[in-house]
C-alpha cells in the first residue's frame, strides 16, 4: 500500500485542541510502506547515540474480543530512522501543510504534565504562537 504525503501528515491530538505531529512515526511509515493504521510503540535512540539515529518499532494494533485496540499477538516491524530523515520530514511537513511542525499549527506545545494538574502548555517557541511554518532564512 502506497502512502500519499498527506496521509503521512496525520496530526493526532493530545487533547481536543492540542494536535501534534509524530515525525519519527511518519518517517518509519514511509520507509516501511506501512498502512495508515500503523503506529509506533517503541523508540530506541541508545543504540545509535553517536549518529543520532533512532530505532522505531511498531505495527498495526489488533482488536480484542471487546473490539479494543491491543498489541497482544502483533508482530512488530523495526526501522532505523536517521537524523537527516527526521529533518527532511520536518521540512516537508512545513512545506506541504504550511503549519509549524513543533505545534502542528495550534500555536502551543506541551510544557509538562502531572497527575494533579494534567498537561501544561506554553506558546510555541518556533512559530511564536502563530501556528504558521517559518520561512527559511534564504527565502
Amino acid at each position: 500500500m502506497t502512502q500519499s504525503t498527506l496521509d503521512l501528515f496525520d496530526v493526532k491530538a493530545r487533547a481536543p485542541d492540542k494536535p501534534f505531529f509524530n515525525v519519527y512515526e511518519a518517517v518509519a511509515k514511509r520507509k516501511l510502506n506501512a498502512p495508515a493504521e500503523w503506529e509506533w510503540y517503541a523508540l530506541d535512540g541508545r543504540t545509535y547515540q553517536a549518529t543520532g539515529d533512532t530505532i522505531v518499532e511498531g505495527g498495526v494494533r489488533a482488536r480484542d474480543a471487546r473490539n479494543r485496540k491491543t498489541w497482544k499477538g502483533v508482530v512488530g516491524q523495526k526501522c532505523v530512522v536517521t537524523q537527516a530523515e527526521v529533518e527532511a520530514m520536518r521540512a516537508e511537513f512545513e512545506q506541504t501543510t504550511g503549519k509549524c511542525v513543533e505545534c502542528a499549527g495550534c500555536g502551543e506545545t506541551l510544557a509538562g504534565s502531572s497527575v494533579e494538574t494534567g498537561p501544561r502548555y506554553r506558546t510555541c517557541r518556533k512559530c511564536g504562537g502563530s501556528g504558521r511554518a517559518s520561512l527559511p532564512d534564504n527565502a
